[in-house]
């Protein structure tokens, strides 16, 4: 009798031990999964955003780790360069209105009009600052500010 109860506790314990597993292990795998959708739906509101095929880059050169990237107009400014006179002084309209930077005299720009209807039309707006540009420098290929 004695060794039923003994194995009667070990089952016991072996069961508590099994639906606590279970129960750890359907935590773990639902929260996955809830961050998975999370993506997902991130993902799939990114790719929605990007089809519209307009990307607008409020971009300040001496900043570039403040950029932030508007998915409305898709022109990616082009800094490449020789000699300083590769680089001139543009103007990246962004929500916040005119955006002064240097870039290649060559590179494509937003059309300050067309950016301002669709910020309008998405109801983005911004009052933003910038650094004032003095002129263009060609600093290892790269257009810069002065």
């Amino acid at each position: 009798m004695n060794k039923q109860r003994g194995s009667s506790s070990i089952f016991f314990i072996l069961v508590i031990l099994l639906i606590s597993i279970l129960i750890v292990g359907s935590a773990f795998y639902f929260k996955k999964v809830k961050e998975d959708t999370k993506v997902n739906i991130l993902k799939q509101t990114n790719a929605s955003q990007s089809s519209k095929n307009i990307n607008i880059t409020d971009d300040n050169s001496a900043f570039r780790s403040t950029r932030t990237q508007y998915s409305m107009v898709s022109i990616e400014p082009d800094y490449s360069c020789e000699k300083d006179d590769d680089c001139e002084v543009k103007n990246f309209t962004s929500c916040c209105g005119y955006n002064p930077s240097c870039a290649n005299k060559n590179t494509l720009i937003t059309h300050p009009d067309v950016v301002q209807k669709r910020c309008q039309e998405l109801g983005v707006s911004s009052t933003c600052g910038f650094i004032e540009v003095k002129g263009c420098k060609c600093i290892d290929k790269k257009c810069a500010n002065f």
